[in-house]
């Protein structure tokens, strides 16, 4: 009868590590989709930002070339009515 039961414990051990694989499989899996999909999210969230930033930086840009541009012809005209 010992021989029985140790082989229904032996079984039963069996059963519960493949469980417990099984079960650490499906969490890291898991974890590894939900890292990808957080990666996708921050990487299309970073090159937004960049595109914003860059749309911020020409329009800066513009107007300061257009602020050295009227500061020039106003140097122009100081010289050309003196």
């Amino acid at each position: 009868m010992k021989v029985f039961g140790r082989h229904i414990q032996t079984s039963s051990t069996h059963v519960i590590g493949v469980f417990v694989v099984i079960t650490l499989l499906l969490i890291a899996i898991s974890t590894a989709a939900l890292l990808w999909d957080l990666r996708k999210r921050e990487l299309e969230h970073a090159r937004v930002e960049t595109i914003s930033l860059t749309r911020m930086f020409m329009e800066q840009t513009e107007q300061s070339f257009a602020s050295v541009d009227g500061l020039l012809l106003s140097v122009q005209e100081r010289m050309h009515n003196n």
